[in-house]
């Protein structure tokens, strides 16, 4: 494969998660205007509630105050799956966001990956269809969220080629979230379980945790796609022989974002 080729496929996968990231935000709105109505606490209500309704509401296809919800729900999931495979190129460039952390990154994207196939199943499994596969896989979306989070802020931060400190605080800030909502969760299902008033927390809170999600993937991407320097990587000469062409690529490897 060739340097222009590489680059060309690494530029698409992070063009990509840009893409998938804006047309989840474009469809879950289309999908809360559609949304019959009912929350967890007062089923005969109408329309969507942000401060009521959880994100999977939206993808039920009978809604919480039993009116057809078949088409905002073939929307959300839709919108949710595609989400979930349009983020694996920006896990799998992961380590690319730092190259003196490539281990370490690399350990991130594994978790990132995982995450991306975890929201798929999210998708293919609505809250009213299939509850326990759609909740486990929301819990473990969040762990593993949490953990790729957490290890990229760590190489941010600790970077010495990594981007500016707003950007790896946004890394921060996600892992933070993801924390706090797993906790609240815990509160919630306590809850349901004891039959006990639920609180509404968690609802802002899920919220909170994919809107900063959505913005780490865009931003990151974003930057990535804008400011990355190529200019160090060599082109082959028409005269050079391939361990020549190769030598000069370990002397000059590339370092990823310099700007």
């Amino acid at each position: 494969m060739t340097i222009d080729t590489w680059i060309k496929i690494w530029r698409t996968g992070f063009a990509i998660a840009i893409l998938g990231a804006a047309q989840f935000v474009v469809c879950s709105i289309i999908a809360m205007v559609l949304y019959p109505g009912g929350t967890i606490e007062t089923k005969a209500t109408s329309n969507y509630r942000l401060s009521q309704n959880y994100l999977g509401d939206l993808g039920r296809e009978v809604a919480l105050n039993n009116k057809d919800n078949e088409t905002g729900s073939r929307i959300f999931n839709g919108s949710l799956i595609l989400l979930g495979v349009c983020s694996i190129p920006f896990f799998l460039f992961l380590p690319t966001h730092a190259a003196d952390r490539i281990g370490w990154l690399s350990v991130a994207a594994i978790f990132g990956v995982v995450s991306s196939i975890l929201m798929i199943m999210m998708g293919s499994s609505p809250a009213d269809i299939s509850p326990f596969t759609h909740f486990v896989a929301l819990f473990f979306w969040v762990v593993t969220t949490f953990f790729c989070t957490s290890i990229h802020a760590g190489c941010m931060l600790t970077s010495k080629e990594s981007p500016a400190l707003g950007m790896a605080l946004i890394s921060v800030a996600v892992a933070m979230l993801t924390v706090s909502y797993i906790y609240h969760s815990t509160e919630t299902a306590a809850a349901v379980i004891y039959g006990r008033e639920i609180p509404l927390k968690s609802v802002m809170l899920q919220k909170l945790v994919f809107v900063s999600w959505l913005i780490w993937v865009f931003a990151f991407s974003a930057r990535t796609l804008l400011v990355t320097d190529f200019s160090e990587y060599a082109e082959r000469r028409s005269w050079q022989d391939t361990d020549d062409y190769l030598k000069q690529l370990e002397d000059q490897p590339w370092t990823g974002q310099r700007k």
